[in-house]
């Protein structure tokens, strides 16, 4: 009888130590993690809530895991940018585009006018601004950033290799309480 109470008792011990030493799974830990991502189209503008020709940008919001991003398509013209806010408080974007896929008016938009202009204000959705603050450590406050319409011209970094050949054109916009620079690779 003792033999079988021992081995009760063992294998229940086992039992025991087996259930606590599983490591519960946090149903949190398998849903991938969403962001707000800005696609911009370029020699676009906003009228209605919907992109037009024009020589601005037109923004669109995408929720994007991350490890998505690379895999997203986008069509010439089309760039993808992350939110971030500066130390001044500003919400910023920074994004890339290979000059292959830009298309002849955008290339002469941007490399050889250096301009956008914005016929109507553009509200940045209030998604993007919020997790610019919110990556920044900063309390949301409800603020809105909008772009005005107007024309901006860019401030212009070029960048060239050691033997003289140009790599990159960064292009940056900026107004009242927002930036967009745009790099172009070569």
């Amino acid at each position: 009888m003792k033999r079988i109470q021992i081995s009760f008792f063992t294998v229940l011990a086992l039992a025991v130590l087996s259930f606590t030493a599983c490591k519960k799974e946090d149903i949190k830990d398998n849903i991938p993690e969403v962001r707000n991502w800005t696609k911009f189209l370029l020699l676009a503008d906003v009228e209605h809530g919907k992109c037009v020709p024009g020589y601005g940008l037109c923004l669109t919001l995408e929720e994007l895991d991350p490890n998505d991003v690379n895999d997203f398509p986008l069509g010439p013209d089309e760039l993808l940018a992350e939110p971030y806010m500066s130390s001044d408080g500003s919400i910023n974007f920074s994004t890339s585009i290979p000059a292959s896929r830009l298309s002849p008016e955008a290339e002469n938009q941007l490399l050889g006018r250096r301009f956008l202009e914005f016929k109507n204000d553009i509200p940045l959705p209030e998604a993007i601004v919020k997790q610019a603050f919110e990556d920044a450590g900063v309390s949301y406050d409800g603020r809105q950033v909008t772009i005005q319409s107007g024309v901006y011209d860019a401030v212009v970094n070029e960048n060239y290799t050691a033997a003289g050949n140009l790599v990159s054109i960064e292009l940056c916009y900026n107004g009242s309480g927002w930036s967009i620079c745009i790099t172009i690779e070569f």
